[in-house]
């Protein structure tokens, strides 16, 4: 499950790389491993039954089928994503699609080694998006000798077939509340409906919401609410006791709180900013599930040229000497 759709971005089967301004992305989670290269600002990420903030020049390893949310404080996070596919290394590796890593934070490498990745990373990015001669060849052996540094200095666990099952029933679980949510957040919705639904206690479900999004469902719920409110606010076509309406707040009050609560401003104030960035193409798409905005091919080549005015190509060889 993923609430975000990078297809334009995958040119190397296995192998995702893209830029992004982002302030939020709901909880989900995909079978790729993915890391993100915080380039500016800094964002809040809930995984694994913890919370770690992640700053300007740090990466952030999210393992396969882990559920994760991302979010900022008030400003946008800028960062380099690469998703990556167990079966990269699955033939040398099998049981490398079971391993959990257990530190999440890339930049705990030796400080040689993660300086060569950075250099890697960006003259990967670079033939990723420029497609030179033999550029898939390059990427993938560069991407395989990426995860033979994790696997080589990280701790991890692999986990047994009953632990990944559960983990895919957990995570089956989340897709089936995130859609029913979906489905009914416009209305009276109620964590015991779908309690029944899934024949467990409205206790169990509810500590199962806690555990997996790091939130109440109610507080779920109304973010969901909140995100559905900034969509419609920013067409400029709908009057705010409409919008209030339309997205199931119980009634004006709440929802100007929540927004507040967000935001700092009134509905009307902040409905005022989003129409004025109608138009430009800096401005963030919003979504239930998500609030960020994808860098075009053309834009990436862009900041890959100032990355590499930043770390140069240097030498990469000390990702597995050092």
């Amino acid at each position: 499950m993923s609430t975000h759709d990078l297809t334009l971005h995958q040119t190397i089967e296995g192998i995702r790389f893209y830029f992004n301004s982002l302030e939020y992305r709901t909880s989900h989670f995909h079978r790729d491993i993915e890391i993100m290269w915080v380039l500016e600002g800094g964002m809040e990420v809930q995984a694994g039954g913890r919370t770690c903030e992640v700053h300007a020049g740090e990466m952030f390893l999210v393992n396969s089928e882990q559920p994760h949310e991302i979010k900022t404080q008030g400003g946008e996070c800028t960062l380099m994503g690469i998703q990556l596919s167990p079966d990269l290394i699955a033939e040398d590796v099998p049981e490398f699609p079971h391993i959990q890593f257990e530190k999440y934070f890339v930049n705990a490498l030796p400080d040689p080694v993660y300086q060569g990745i950075e250099r890697m990373l960006v003259e990967v990015m670079d033939q990723y998006l420029t497609k030179p001669p033999l550029y898939e060849l390059y990427c993938k052996s560069q991407m395989r000798l990426f995860l033979y540094a994790f696997l080589k200095y990280l701790p991890y666990r692999v986990l047994t077939e009953e632990q990944s099952q559960t983990q895919k029933n957990q995570n089956a679980r989340l897709q089936r509340l995130v859609q029913f949510v979906k489905e009914n957040y416009k209305d009276n919705i109620r964590l015991s409906d779908f309690a029944k639904r899934e024949g467990r206690s409205l206790s169990h479900i509810s500590h199962f919401v806690q555990d997996t999004m790091h939130q109440s469902f109610r507080e779920y719920v109304n973010l969901v609410r909140y995100h559905e409110a900034c969509k419609m606010m920013m067409t400029g076509q709908y009057k705010m006791l409409d919008i209030c309406m339309e997205c199931g707040f119980s009634d004006y009050r709440y929802f100007s709180k929540t927004f507040l609560s967000h935001t700092g401003l009134t509905p009307e104030a902040y409905g005022r900013q989003l129409t004025e960035k109608v138009g430009d193409e800096t401005s963030y798409k919003h979504n239930i599930h998500s609030r960020e905005r994808f860098y075009t091919p053309e834009e990436s080549v862009q900041v890959i040229k100032k990355l590499r005015e930043q770390y140069g190509k240097g030498r990469t060889e000390n990702i597995i000497t050092a």
